[in-house]
């Protein structure tokens, strides 16, 4: 009884938490540098969290150095050149207009992730991790994979709970998670079936039809 009062205490807590409202974008290393007093902190956040089996991280305020953030910042970047990978960063709708999350996603891997500690419990995360699934969906890739340190109880129920499950494997002391990525099928070709479909019920209205899809082919 207790423990299912405590999972309902928790459950409301979330529901009931300001949501982060964020835009998810790539980055490009020129800007991750010229933005490293922004972005320094959150790597900084990350490498904490990483380090402590408590996984609290530390605030993104602690790195104050311009030096140590552009030094944090060019640790992102030279991760992303050996991942080959992209850089998505999570800046808020509105003001201030910070970064207050990114990821590095390389093909089917969500690589790192990292949220603003103060943002951490509001959308921030969940927002990220569609965003890196959407880029490995266009990529080609069919699951979205992260590794999970056999500590971290948390971070592997904040992954669970945005659809990622176990797939039995490990490397090292890190559980491979994967969340399945639907194939979607591009917009412009989604309406023009729905489009061909129109056709065949209505033949008299082809040419119009045809019309309509090279306008939005064209567009």
């Amino acid at each position: 009884m207790r423990s299912l009062l405590g999972w309902l205490l928790l459950t409301c807590a979330a529901t009931l938490a300001p949501v982060t409202r964020v835009r998810t974008r790539t980055m490009n290393d020129a800007e991750i540098m010229r933005r490293a007093s922004e972005v320094g902190p959150l790597v900084r956040a990350f490498s904490a969290a990483r380090g402590s089996r408590r996984g609290g991280g530390v605030s993104t305020l602690d790195v104050a150095d311009a030096a140590e953030a552009k030094k944090a910042a060019q640790v992102l970047v030279d991760k992303r050149q050996k991942l080959s990978g992209t850089v998505l960063v999570a800046q808020r709708t509105a003001a201030p207009r910070d970064l207050v999350g990114f990821a590095l996603v390389s093909d089917d891997l969500l690589d790192t992730m990292a949220v603003a500690v103060p943002e951490r419990g509001r959308g921030v995360g969940a927002q990220l991790v569609d965003a890196a699934a959407d880029a490995s969906r266009r990529a080609g890739n069919s699951e979205l994979l992260v590794e999970v340190e056999s500590f971290n109880g948390k971070g592997r129920a904040f992954f669970e709970g945005q659809g990622f499950a176990s797939t039995g494997e490990k490397r090292g002391a890190l559980s491979i998670l994967a969340r399945p990525l639907p194939f979607r099928p591009p917009v412009l070709a989604a309406a023009a079936l729905v489009l061909a479909g129109a056709a065949v019920q209505s033949p008299d209205r082809v040419a119009e039809i045809a019309v309509v899809v090279r306008n939005l082919v064209a567009g």
